[in-house]
């Protein structure tokens, strides 16, 4: 710890630091004389306030991002893309799949048990209808909260 350097603000003897101090900053929107006649305390507490405002606070991380991590981010957002087609598709797929078997066991109900029982056929036509006739109204009650 001997061989390091301090830092250049406990270098300084206290004179020059009470003078730093002391000094109104020179992009400060206020005029010179008027931050020189404020109290230490609340000069630095006004200066502190404007320089909080005075423009954009980055993180300090974002001073460190080079164009290796931008590359990274970059392919990762592709990557998961990607995913998510490769994810709808296969709803979609399955979707299909199921319409499908769906139009099978309605085109199997309609000619096996239509032609053996037609009171058990219209009873399960019914309820098949309020079956799907509920899902469908579940789905466009959804949909209309989701647009409030």
């Amino acid at each position: 710890m001997s061989d390091e350097k301090l830092p250049q603000s406990l270098d300084k003897p206290e004179e020059e630091k009470d003078k730093e101090r002391d000094d109104p900053k020179p992009d400060s929107p206020l005029e010179p004389e008027v931050l020189s006649k404020l109290p230490p305390d609340v000069r630095r507490a006004v200066e502190f306030s404007l320089q909080a405002f005075s423009g954009p606070v980055f993180h300090p991380i974002v001073k460190k991002i080079t164009e290796g991590h931008i590359d990274k981010v970059l392919e990762s957002a592709e990557n998961d893309s990607k995913r998510d087609f490769k994810d709808r598709m296969a709803g979609r797929w399955f979707g299909l799949i199921y319409a499908v078997i769906g139009a099978l066991l309605f085109i199997f109900l309609t000619i096996y048990v239509a032609g053996q029982d037609k009171e058990l056929y219209r009873d399960l036509l019914t309820k098949v209808i309020i079956f799907f006739g509920g899902g469908g109204l579940g789905y466009g009650v959804k949909a209309f909260l989701d647009r409030e």
